[in-house]
């Protein structure tokens, strides 16, 4: 017969995930859409933080009928680039070399003629985005992307997703002062994909297949190992069947959260990066300031950083993305990464309940990214299920954010203490 303590806990444990309500962060800037007339939702968002220019960040924004908007962290527009007509989806990187100069590089894929473009991104300059030619990939409707820098070659790389579930893997290359793409890899997903990450630091290609998992790639060209699922999605699964965007919060070379947005319920999930655990999730909510809430539906994607990020952001940014907002056109919704950390119990990495640190003060992960591309674990990950044991060197709580009280714990044990003498007597 079973050990009714092992039961009792199973059930505690496993019914207070199932019951674990989203906590709640207030944001703090929202973005207002500016001269430019859209309709439409906002599609994508990345986050540029210049690595020499410290506060300084733009968040470019893909808009799935107008095309790109590029907005500071006080939520005002800064510039548009419309010319390359509706957009699905943005990535930024720094460190590409082009033209032998290492350079801020956005990919976007566009609908008009079917393929990727990319531009130069630049905070001091007049123009903050400069389109290099026209599309350098061309002939499919992609709707993902993400940026890959090799930590075994330097090598850089672009994921491109289609609606239908490719997923192509391009080596760029801007040596003669464009870019230039080679095929390298292709993988199929099933049942489409709403969503790419990238970690560059554990090698990890993220993807969300749609209304079934989000699963773990090895990124490098030659991978060959089976992919890993990290959290399934729909049923009785901790997200719905409809998460769209990752982003990735890097603390150190291997510490943070991958985060997506699960549209369905309004909530962004947290996710370790280093052990794939499920975490919990959050909201956006409503302030005072007249600032409101994303609403369930509304949550479309994100973009997040451990970086300084511009004044009000001293120890990091959550960007979350608002396709509704009540006017067609949806919005931006900003909040420090310390509201968002310090709303778990325990708090996350980064909070300023805890004293270990959290963002490491520059170096993003040792990836100067901000957080645009996406998470993963540690590199030697286990292939089985996404758990693996947190290594030595862990600055911070992988915990779940719902844990049981001690004395609760405490009381169970003496009961089954008590279950079994009554079974000896």
């Amino acid at each position: 017969m079973r050990n009714p303590l092992s039961l009792v806990l199973t059930a505690l444990m496993s019914g207070s995930l199932a019951v674990a309500q989203p906590v709640e962060v207030q944001p703090t800037v929202e973005s207002t859409p500016g001269a430019t007339a859209l309709s439409g939702t906002i599609q994508d968002v990345a986050l540029s933080v210049a690595s020499d220019d410290a506060g300084v960040s733009l968040l470019i924004t893909a808009y799935g009928n107008a095309g790109l908007i590029t907005y500071g962290t006080d939520g005002q527009p800064i510039e548009s680039e419309l010319a390359d007509g509706p957009t699905w989806a943005v990535a930024v990187r720094d460190g590409f070399l082009l033209d032998g100069v290492n350079r801020t590089l956005a990919v976007t894929a566009n609908s008009n003629f079917n393929g990727l473009a990319a531009y130069v991104v630049d905070d001091r300059a007049a123009d903050k985005l400069s389109r290099l030619g026209f599309g350098f990939v061309t002939g499919a409707q992609f709707s993902s992307v993400a940026l890959y820098r090799s930590p075994r070659t330097g090598a850089f790389h672009v994921f491109a997703a289609t609606d239908g579930g490719t997923v192509h893997q391009y080596t760029l290359d801007g040596g003669d002062g464009g870019v230039g793409a080679t095929l390298v890899r292709t993988l199929s997903v099933t049942r489409g994909v709403n969503g790419l990450a990238v970690d560059d630091e554990a090698s990890a290609l993220f993807v969300i297949e749609r209304g079934t998992a989000i699963w773990r790639y090895g990124a490098e060209p030659d991978d060959t190992t089976e992919r890993v699922q990290v959290v399934e999605l729909g049923g009785t699964a901790p997200l719905s069947a409809n998460v769209n965007r990752l982003g990735l919060y890097r603390s150190g070379a291997s510490n943070g959260y991958l985060m997506a947005a699960d549209t369905t319920e309004g909530t962004f999930a947290v996710i370790d990066r280093r052990s794939l655990s499920f975490v919990g999730t959050f909201r956006m909510v409503a302030t005072d300031g007249g600032i409101d809430a994303i609403s369930a539906n509304g949550a479309r994607g994100l973009a997040v950083t451990s970086l300084l990020a511009g004044d009000g952001f001293p120890h990091g940014l959550f960007v979350g993305v608002d396709s509704d907002n009540g006017d067609g056109v949806g919005n931006l919704k900003l909040a420090p990464w310390p509201a968002v950390a310090d709303a778990f119990t325990p708090p996350l990495i980064g909070g300023t309940q805890q004293s270990d640190g959290g963002s490491d003060g520059g170096t993003d992960g040792g990836s100067s990214d901000g957080g645009r591309d996406g998470g993963g674990p540690s590199p030697g990950q286990p292939s089985g299920g996404g758990q693996s044991p947190i290594d030595d060197d862990s600055s911070g709580c992988t915990c779940g954010a719902v844990s049981v009280p001690g004395s609760v714990l405490l009381g169970l044990l003496t009961l089954g203490l008590a279950g079994r003498r009554r079974r000896r007597d």
